[in-house]
């Protein structure tokens, strides 16, 4: 039985080369057309995409979609070698194997034929999960890798992966510190979530020996990554604690890496590095140790850091930076022991400054203190919102959602939250915009929703989506032009073409303004129609999802900028009325909170008319 599976899987490989070759001779015919999911890309306004949405030649979309149906074809023929051939033991004959096979033929074609690239991770997502298997691994991966840096900077990400499973086989140190050194340069302009992949993964497949010897290289390397972005959290040394804790002798192996490191550093007069490794070394102890003695050396350690930071870069942004989130690592603590020692409450309450002074009073039930504190950045806010058109729209809200958070205000705080919108389109909330207006609720309306329900209802760009439409309307409109003789029912419909395009094209500006996601800082997932949120009232711009939140609660999940005694707001999941009502810049004014955090009550009205309610109470003299 087993020869026979290996015959059969050579006669489907040739299958596949075969096909291989007719799909590439077609790709040569069209290298130049551009696929309809690429046309879209540099939309940037709803002139452009009416315009982009009329280009290209009758058939280019069939020819092209057909072509890529093949190379999918190809991909799936692949994966149904995977299931004869799990107990077979010769190597060659694996799914790896044959995939390398044919990532090899696929990148005989002219590297610039679009759809090509979409092919070889397609075949590569295909046999990473059989990359824990060693013996298929050795063969598999050191080809892929190639492949993929063949790819150029189009797939740096798959790249970095595959560069940190060829250090977890690596026997040699320097050999597998040299592959996550070249993953790190791969990603080190956004390098918090891959950079914690890489640790989870390599010591997954190391654990067993004990954290990895040339771990603290890494942790070195990216500290000093000079195209690292600062104003991020450094997620890696945060990873690595996490990862140390669940083990007293990793953990005391790791203090004592982090120490040695910190005394090279001073020896070596790098400030930057020995401060940065003060702030995480605090975070360990505060974090990854039930120890109550720890407590006062994560203090330690940050009073230093503090310290050195004002004594030798104050004048440098990196000094501000560091400066900042080591005040927040200070200050949470110090709340914390207001709440857990109030016999010394006062005493503590003199080491905080104004970001959780705010917190302090609204505790007290001193609204008018807490809001006092904030004149200076809300009159900030408002300039940047003058009218709802600007181009500063978003960044005013976001000081706004931030504001009212910390001065207890729940109402604004979700108004102000529910105006930053997502960038979505779906069948709920294209149904609710049209029907929003009584001039698109109109039978052609209901054909657009049709079309929709049927060709765009799927996992792809709302840019390409909304191209759709607009083509779909097109057609439809210039079929009506075409009929004579015209009637009164004709002159009435053209109208209602005309008020669907006016409605596509407020959509569109509405998709231009949203960009943000508020995300857990925990998992890092987004809010959206199936996640809430909950935001902390005192800890400054903090928030986790509803998951995250229940495992802090219970102490299965610890942060270091947040403690379970403190207060927060919950944020609901976004509905088709919610993004509907932000696309058209309205809220609810006069409302109530419900249990689930929706508002209730109260009148829609436009923002302009928001903000100039808030602006007589915050600023009545108008300065």
């Amino acid at each position: 039985m087993e020869t026979q599976s290996r015959q059969d899987v050579q006669k489907r490989l040739k299958s596949i080369q075969r096909l291989m070759k007719e799909t590439c001779a077609q790709f040569e015919k069209i290298t130049k057309r551009r696929l309809e999911s690429r046309r879209f890309e540099d939309v940037k306004s709803f002139e452009d995409l009416m315009k982009k949405s009329s280009s290209g030649e009758k058939g280019d979309d069939d020819e092209s979609r057909e072509t890529r149906q093949k190379f999918l074809t190809i991909v799936s023929t692949i994966q149904t070698l995977t299931g004869p051939l799990k107990s077979a033991t010769d190597i060659a004959f694996s799914p790896a194997s044959a995939c390398v096979s044919a990532l090899s033929f696929i990148l005989e074609i002219p590297s610039k034929v679009h759809g090509i690239h979409e092919s070889i991770r397609a075949v590569i997502d295909e046999v990473e999960p059989r990359f824990s298997e060693l013996r298929a691994a050795v063969i598999f991966i050191p080809k892929a890798s190639k492949l993929l840096e063949r790819m150029g900077g189009i797939d740096q990400e798959r790249q970095g992966k595959v560069l940190v499973r060829l250090a977890s086989l690596a026997g040699d140190k320097e050999q597998a510190f040299q592959y996550l050194k070249q993953a790190l340069e791969l990603w080190s302009h956004d390098c918090r979530e891959e950079l914690s992949d890489l640790v989870i993964d390599t010591l997954k497949l190391r654990m067993a020996s004990g954290p990895m010897g040339h771990l603290g290289l890494v942790i070195q390397m990216a500290i000093e990554d000079s195209d690292y972005d600062d104003t991020q959290m450094m997620n890696l040394p945060y990873t690595i604690s996490s990862i140390c804790s669940s083990s007293a002798d990793n953990f005391a192996f790791l203090l004592g890496n982090i120490q040695t490191a910190i005394e090279n550093a001073k020896a070596q007069n790098r400030v930057k590095t020995w401060t940065t490794l003060l702030l995480q070394k605090g975070m360990a102890y505060a974090c990854y140790s039930d120890d109550p003695s720890h407590a006062d050396q994560a203090v330690k350690a940050w009073t230093e850091c503090a310290e050195t930071i004002i004594n030798k870069l104050k004048y440098l942004s990196a000094g501000a930076i560091l400066l900042d989130r080591v005040g927040r690592q200070l200050g949470c603590y110090y709340f914390t022991q207001t709440l857990k020692d109030p016999d010394n409450a006062e005493i503590y309450s003199q080491k905080l400054k104004e970001t959780y002074l705010a917190a302090d009073f609204i505790r007290h039930g001193k609204q008018p203190e807490a809001e006092a504190l904030f004149q200076a950045n809300i009159r900030d806010a408002f300039d940047l919102l003058p009218d709802d058109t600007t181009g500063n729209y978003v960044g005013g809200l976001i000081r706004l959602v931030q504001i009212f958070l910390y001065t207890g205000d729940r109402v604004n705080f979700l108004n102000a939250y529910s105006l930053i919108a997502r960038r979505v389109l779906d069948v709920e909330t294209l149904e609710e915009w049209l029907r929003s207006d009584e001039k698109t609720t109109t039978p052609e309306a209901t054909e657009l929703m049709d079309f929709f329900q049927e060709n765009c209802n799927k996992p792809i760009s709302v840019w390409y989506k909304l191209a759709e439409l607009v083509q779909f309307m097109r057609r439809s409109r210039n079929k009506l032009m075409n009929e004579t003789p015209w009637s009164d029912d004709d002159a009435a419909n053209m109208k209602s073409y005309e008020a669907l395009f006016e409605s596509m094209k407020r959509y569109a500006e509405a998709l231009s303004d949203a960009r943000y996601d508020y995300s857990c800082d925990a998992c890092e997932c987004v809010l959206d129609t199936n996640k809430s949120m909950y935001a902390c009232k005192f800890c400054f711009d903090f928030a986790l999802c509803e998951l995250c939140f229940h495992r802090f609660q219970h102490g299965a999940l610890k942060m270091s900028l947040c403690h379970i005694e403190h207060d927060y707001v919950r944020i609901p999941p976004w509905d088709a009325k919610a993004h509907v009502r932000a696309f058209q810049r309205r809220v609810l004014i006069d409302a109530t909170v419900a249990d689930d955090g929706y508002l209730v009550g109260g009148r829609e009205v436009p923002v302009v008319e928001w903000l100039n309610c808030l602006k007589a109470k915050w600023d009545p003299q108008g300065d």
